[in-house]
């Protein structure tokens, strides 16, 4: 295939990279099934914590297409996924991260269209 057609783009991220004027990028549009090369190399936000910090992410999904649904007990269109680097590499914690409070895994929340924030506790 095209090496230079982009089918991937990271929230937040330009559109363009050679467009200074690009817009960022504020749909959902990363596939781990296709894009085999960001599941690899996993090119997301780092963030280092020490034990007991806590790191507040805040999403925004109110733009996200009505009936796009959360992947709640298998029903739904995309993942969120939260990895560290304490998870041992043959574990199979490593290709689907740490797990999501129930709240997220129930299909009767899965349209998530709303901001909302999740708070996660470094123990480690």
């Amino acid at each position: 295939g095209d090496k230079d057609y982009k089918r991937s783009f990271l929230w937040g991220t330009p559109i363009d990279e050679n467009d200074p004027d690009s817009k960022l990028v504020d749909f959902l549009g990363y596939d781990p099934n296709v894009d085999i090369e960001l599941k690899e190399e996993r090119p997301f936000h780092v963030v280092p914590m020490e034990p007991m910090d806590i790191l507040v992410l805040r999403f925004n999904f109110t733009n996200v297409n009505p009936g796009t649904r959360l992947n709640a007990e298998s029903e739904g269109h995309y993942d969120i996924h939260i990895h560290t680097n304490t998870i041992e590499a043959e574990s199979p914690l490593m290709e689907l991260g740490h797990t999501l409070p129930a709240f997220f895994q129930r299909k009767e929340n899965s349209a998530l269209h709303t901001v909302f924030e999740m708070r996660v506790v470094a123990l480690k």
